[in-house]
């Protein structure tokens, strides 16, 4: 094999293999290639995400790098990972610290290699990418009747009825019913409405109200006789 300049310039940048113009190399160029994590995950669990680097370039380069990873373009920042120099086509994998979603919506998972620039790259647009984790809410309402008290005798035009509703996200309305048929609704807190018993005839009478939360999940309370 000869090897040699292909211009007497000792600045030429281009060599000939055994006829070939090989262009020098021109240096590390890291990618995020995958990030995985469990999706959809409901309200409430906890995830961790994991991103593979890998070196697209034809250099190793000598600086270690490090790894980013954020949530909702670094509204929430989880763990910066180092990264050893990896040789071309070279990958390491990094973890984030695990995380809890306060709220169910989509949210834009982000990671960066090289996020502190400490390696010179062939393009350096290149670093970032980004998957959306969907959370999801599966959590019921709780609700429990406040008034009126259980086995108490009704009497008089009407009697009010209130529960007390609560929800991690919100309840959005609140059904009563009396003898399983429906009374009315409440749609903000507090969660009450009137009963009418003046024409009741005597006997007893069984009062259950349904929380339904923002997200569509549904609890019954524990019926009430009066």
């Amino acid at each position: 094999m000869t090897t040699g300049k292909t211009k007497n310039d000792a600045t030429s940048a281009t060599y000939k293999v055994e006829g070939t113009l090989v262009p020098p190399p021109q240096g590390p160029d890291y990618v995020v290639s995958d990030v995985s994590f469990p999706d959809p995950i409901s309200y409430g669990q906890s995830v961790a995400f994991t991103a593979t680097i890998k070196n697209n370039g034809d250099t190793r380069p000598i600086n270690p790098s490090s790894v980013n990873f954020e949530i909702n373009n670094g509204l929430t920042q989880l763990k910066t990972d180092d990264v050893a120099p990896l040789a071309p086509d070279e990958t390491a994998v990094a973890t984030s610290y695990t995380w809890r979603p306060n709220e169910s919506v989509v949210h834009l998972v982000q990671v960066c290699a090289d996020s502190k620039n400490a390696v010179k790259e062939t393009n350096e647009t290149n670093n970032c990418t980004g998957r959306f984790l969907h959370v999801t809410d599966t959590v019921p309402p709780t609700i429990s009747f406040s008034a009126p008290l259980s086995n108490v005798v009704l009497s008089g035009g009407t009697t009010i009825l209130k529960v007390s509703a609560t929800d991690n996200e919100g309840v959005s309305q609140v059904v009563f019913y009396v003898n399983g048929a429906r009374l009315g609704v409440a749609n903000n807190s507090p969660y009450e409405i009137s009963w009418d018993v003046s024409s009741l005839s005597d006997g007893g009478y069984q009062l259950t109200a349904e929380a339904i939360d923002v997200n569509g999940n549904r609890a019954i309370s524990s019926p009430l006789w009066v």
